[in-house]
Protein backbone atom coordinates (compact mmCIF):
# COMPACT_ATOMS: atom_id res chain seq x y z
CA UNK A 1 0.00 0.00 0.00
CA UNK A 2 2.94 2.45 0.57
CA UNK A 3 4.08 2.18 -3.07
CA UNK A 4 0.88 3.65 -4.51
CA UNK A 5 1.77 7.31 -3.94
CA UNK A 6 5.14 6.78 -5.58
CA UNK A 7 3.58 5.35 -8.70
CA UNK A 8 1.07 8.19 -8.85
CA UNK A 9 3.82 10.76 -8.52
CA UNK A 10 5.81 9.15 -11.31
CA UNK A 11 2.76 9.11 -13.55
CA UNK A 12 2.10 12.78 -12.87
CA UNK A 13 5.68 13.73 -13.74
CA UNK A 14 5.45 11.75 -16.96
CA UNK A 15 2.25 13.55 -17.96
CA UNK A 16 3.76 16.92 -17.14
CA UNK A 17 6.85 16.24 -19.22
CA UNK A 18 4.77 15.04 -22.12
CA UNK A 19 2.80 18.30 -22.14
CA UNK A 20 6.01 20.36 -22.30
CA UNK A 21 7.53 18.47 -25.21
CA UNK A 22 7.16 20.32 -28.53
CA UNK A 23 4.85 18.79 -31.05
CA UNK A 24 5.51 18.61 -34.78
CA UNK A 25 3.00 21.45 -35.42
CA UNK A 26 4.54 23.81 -32.88
CA UNK A 27 8.15 23.68 -34.18
CA UNK A 28 9.29 26.89 -36.05
CA UNK A 29 10.68 26.10 -39.53
CA UNK A 30 14.16 27.34 -40.44
CA UNK A 31 13.79 29.86 -43.31
CA UNK A 32 15.48 28.93 -46.54
CA UNK A 33 18.02 31.24 -48.29
CA UNK A 34 15.41 32.24 -50.85
CA UNK A 35 12.93 33.16 -48.15
CA UNK A 36 15.59 35.17 -46.32
CA UNK A 37 16.49 37.08 -49.48
CA UNK A 38 12.85 37.81 -50.18
CA UNK A 39 12.39 39.43 -46.78
CA UNK A 40 15.46 41.70 -47.05
CA UNK A 41 14.73 45.27 -48.24
CA UNK A 42 15.70 45.90 -51.88
CA UNK A 43 18.63 48.27 -52.42
CA UNK A 44 17.85 51.66 -53.96
CA UNK A 45 18.90 51.93 -57.64
CA UNK A 46 21.74 54.35 -58.40
CA UNK A 47 20.32 57.29 -60.36
CA UNK A 48 22.75 59.30 -62.51
CA UNK A 49 21.60 62.91 -62.73
CA UNK A 50 20.87 64.19 -66.23
CA UNK A 51 23.23 66.96 -67.43
CA UNK A 52 21.77 70.44 -67.62
CA UNK A 53 20.37 71.18 -71.09
CA UNK A 54 22.43 73.55 -73.24
CA UNK A 55 20.65 76.93 -73.55
CA UNK A 56 19.56 77.72 -77.10
CA UNK A 57 21.25 80.49 -79.05
CA UNK A 58 19.18 83.62 -78.60
CA UNK A 59 17.75 82.55 -75.25
CA UNK A 60 18.16 84.58 -72.06
CA UNK A 61 20.09 83.03 -69.19
CA UNK A 62 20.00 84.19 -65.59
CA UNK A 63 21.99 81.75 -63.45
CA UNK A 64 25.73 80.98 -63.21
CA UNK A 65 24.90 77.33 -63.97
CA UNK A 66 23.21 78.25 -67.25
CA UNK A 67 26.11 80.48 -68.24
CA UNK A 68 28.65 77.75 -67.42
CA UNK A 69 26.66 75.18 -69.43
CA UNK A 70 26.49 77.51 -72.45
CA UNK A 71 30.21 78.26 -72.29
CA UNK A 72 31.07 74.55 -71.92
CA UNK A 73 29.17 73.98 -75.18
CA UNK A 74 31.29 76.57 -77.03
CA UNK A 75 28.70 79.34 -76.80
CA UNK A 76 28.96 82.75 -75.16
CA UNK A 77 26.72 85.10 -73.20
CA UNK A 78 26.43 88.71 -74.35
CA UNK A 79 25.36 91.07 -71.58
CA UNK A 80 23.14 93.81 -72.98
CA UNK A 81 22.95 97.39 -71.73
CA UNK A 82 19.92 96.35 -69.69
CA UNK A 83 21.88 93.56 -67.99
CA UNK A 84 20.19 90.65 -69.80
CA UNK A 85 22.40 87.71 -70.72
CA UNK A 86 21.79 86.56 -74.30
CA UNK A 87 23.31 83.30 -75.54
CA UNK A 88 25.31 83.79 -78.75
CA UNK A 89 27.39 81.63 -81.05
CA UNK A 90 30.75 83.40 -81.42
CA UNK A 91 31.24 81.88 -84.87
CA UNK A 92 27.80 82.93 -86.18
CA UNK A 93 26.65 86.39 -87.32
CA UNK A 94 26.05 88.83 -84.50
CA UNK A 95 22.44 88.86 -83.27
CA UNK A 96 20.27 91.89 -83.88
CA UNK A 97 20.51 93.04 -80.26
CA UNK A 98 24.26 93.67 -80.70
CA UNK A 99 23.76 95.54 -83.97
CA UNK A 100 20.98 97.65 -82.44
CA UNK A 101 23.17 98.62 -79.49
CA UNK A 102 26.00 99.57 -81.85
CA UNK A 103 23.67 101.71 -83.99
CA UNK A 104 22.43 103.45 -80.85
CA UNK A 105 25.87 105.05 -80.62
CA UNK A 106 24.96 107.40 -83.45
CA UNK A 107 28.08 106.49 -85.41
CA UNK A 108 27.41 105.26 -88.91
CA UNK A 109 26.70 106.69 -92.35
CA UNK A 110 27.24 110.32 -91.36
CA UNK A 111 30.18 111.65 -89.36
CA UNK A 112 29.24 113.07 -85.99
CA UNK A 113 29.27 116.88 -85.80
CA UNK A 114 31.85 117.43 -83.08
CA UNK A 115 34.54 115.81 -80.99
CA UNK A 116 32.34 115.38 -77.93
CA UNK A 117 29.71 113.48 -79.93
CA UNK A 118 32.37 111.37 -81.62
CA UNK A 119 33.96 110.48 -78.28
CA UNK A 120 30.59 109.56 -76.78
CA UNK A 121 29.79 107.33 -79.77
CA UNK A 122 33.20 105.71 -79.56
CA UNK A 123 32.65 104.92 -75.87
CA UNK A 124 29.36 103.19 -76.70
CA UNK A 125 30.93 101.17 -79.49
CA UNK A 126 33.81 100.25 -77.19
CA UNK A 127 31.30 98.94 -74.62
CA UNK A 128 29.51 96.84 -77.23
CA UNK A 129 32.85 95.49 -78.49
CA UNK A 130 34.06 94.69 -74.96
CA UNK A 131 30.88 92.84 -73.96
CA UNK A 132 30.89 90.94 -77.23
CA UNK A 133 34.55 89.99 -76.79
CA UNK A 134 33.72 88.73 -73.28
CA UNK A 135 31.21 86.41 -74.98
CA UNK A 136 33.91 85.15 -77.34
CA UNK A 137 33.08 87.29 -80.39
CA UNK A 138 35.14 90.24 -81.64
CA UNK A 139 33.51 93.02 -83.67
CA UNK A 140 34.83 95.65 -86.05
CA UNK A 141 32.53 98.53 -86.96
CA UNK A 142 32.73 100.47 -90.21
CA UNK A 143 31.69 104.11 -89.81
CA UNK A 144 32.13 107.41 -91.61
CA UNK A 145 34.92 109.33 -89.96
CA UNK A 146 34.39 112.68 -91.58
CA UNK A 147 34.60 114.88 -94.66
CA UNK A 148 37.81 116.75 -95.23
CA UNK A 149 39.32 119.11 -97.78
CA UNK A 150 38.48 122.48 -99.20
CA UNK A 151 35.01 123.20 -97.91
CA UNK A 152 34.64 126.06 -100.34
CA UNK A 153 34.91 123.71 -103.27
CA UNK A 154 32.81 120.55 -103.27
CA UNK A 155 35.10 118.96 -105.82
CA UNK A 156 37.94 119.05 -103.32
CA UNK A 157 36.00 117.56 -100.43
CA UNK A 158 36.74 113.98 -99.49
CA UNK A 159 34.61 111.75 -97.24
CA UNK A 160 36.46 109.05 -95.37
CA UNK A 161 35.51 105.82 -93.66
CA UNK A 162 37.22 103.73 -91.06
CA UNK A 163 37.09 100.24 -89.56
CA UNK A 164 37.18 100.61 -85.79
CA UNK A 165 39.74 98.18 -84.37
CA UNK A 166 39.36 97.89 -80.62
CA UNK A 167 41.65 94.86 -80.39
CA UNK A 168 45.41 95.12 -80.24
CA UNK A 169 45.93 92.24 -82.66
CA UNK A 170 44.02 94.16 -85.35
CA UNK A 171 45.85 97.46 -84.87
CA UNK A 172 48.60 96.52 -87.29
CA UNK A 173 48.44 96.28 -91.05
CA UNK A 174 46.95 98.65 -93.63
CA UNK A 175 46.14 101.97 -91.99
CA UNK A 176 44.90 105.32 -93.20
CA UNK A 177 41.50 106.66 -94.13
CA UNK A 178 39.42 104.73 -96.64
CA UNK A 179 37.56 106.37 -99.51
CA UNK A 180 34.63 103.91 -99.30
CA UNK A 181 33.09 101.49 -96.77
CA UNK A 182 34.18 98.63 -99.06
CA UNK A 183 37.80 99.78 -98.84
CA UNK A 184 37.57 99.99 -95.05
CA UNK A 185 36.10 96.48 -94.97
CA UNK A 186 38.89 95.13 -97.14
CA UNK A 187 41.55 96.60 -94.86
CA UNK A 188 39.84 95.25 -91.76
CA UNK A 189 39.34 91.82 -93.29
CA UNK A 190 43.02 91.62 -94.21
CA UNK A 191 43.94 92.01 -90.55
CA UNK A 192 41.28 89.52 -89.46
CA UNK A 193 42.47 86.89 -91.93
CA UNK A 194 45.90 87.01 -90.31
CA UNK A 195 44.52 85.89 -86.93
CA UNK A 196 44.69 82.29 -85.62
CA UNK A 197 40.88 82.02 -85.57
CA UNK A 198 39.26 84.48 -88.00
CA UNK A 199 35.83 82.89 -87.41
CA UNK A 200 35.29 84.73 -84.12
CA UNK A 201 35.69 88.16 -85.78
CA UNK A 202 32.96 90.00 -87.63
CA UNK A 203 32.83 93.30 -89.50
CA UNK A 204 29.58 95.20 -89.01
CA UNK A 205 28.99 98.00 -91.49
CA UNK A 206 27.10 100.76 -89.68
CA UNK A 207 27.02 102.92 -92.83
CA UNK A 208 24.21 100.88 -94.38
Amino acid sequence: MRRAPTLLAAAAIAITMTGCAPTADSRQPVPSELETAATEPASEPVVTPEPDPVPAVGSTVTTPEEIATAEAAGLGVYVTTTGAGIVIDPKAPAPQVIIDEARASGAGPVALPDTASANAASAILQGVADRSAAAGKKLVFIIQTGTYGDFDDDDLKSTHYGATTYYRELQTGPQGKSATPAEARAKGQERIDAQPDPSIYEIIDLTT
